[in-house]
């Protein structure tokens, strides 16, 4: 057996396989494209503050004046953040009460007369909201309504301080 005739028939085999695999330049920049978008997409929505790979409850809260606070501030437990706040709407119809919606992960369960304080989060002044938990047997569901609060500012503690 001649060896040169076995490595033309092994090479015409590979060309054969390669052009079987050969995937066209259309699909790399489709595969390459969805994989943008995908990526893009995720990172959207992280830079709000969602985790797309987590399951959440939202809480709602009616407050009159929210001073500083904005949809993805800090929700927080203890002073540990467990959720973010997601969306913030003023209610026409209701003396313009402005509606908090916040998620937490559905993991944590909240008595339905737990509180939603607005409270500052640091010296400078940006807002979070720390959920004060009730003694309710019941626990509030994804919707629901809590009791909603504010805490004090900076500025109208040290002024009630300083009044004679």
């Amino acid at each position: 057996m001649n060896p040169y005739i076995s490595v033309r028939n092994k090479t015409a085999k590979t060309n054969s396989i390669k052009q079987e695999m050969k995937i066209s330049k259309e699909t790399k920049v489709g595969i390459l494209t969805a994989t943008a978008i995908a990526i893009l997409a995720f990172g959207y929505n992280f830079m709000k503050g969602q985790d797309l790979f987590t399951t959440s409850n939202e809480y709602f809260g009616k407050y009159d004046r929210i001073e500083g606070l904005f949809k993805s501030n800090p929700v927080l437990i203890n002073g540990y953040k467990v959720g973010s706040v997601t969306s913030i709407t003023m209610d026409r119809n209701d003396s313009f009460r402005l509606t908090v919606g916040i998620t937490i992960p559905d993991d944590i369960k909240l008595p339905k007369n737990s509180i939603m304080k607005i409270v500052n989060n640091d010296m400078i002044g940006s807002k979070a909201i720390e959920i004060i938990f009730g003694n309710s047997t019941e626990f509030a569901g994804t919707g629901d309504f809590l009791v909603a609060e504010q805490d004090q500012g900076i500025a109208q503690a040290v002024s009630g301080v300083l009044e004679p």
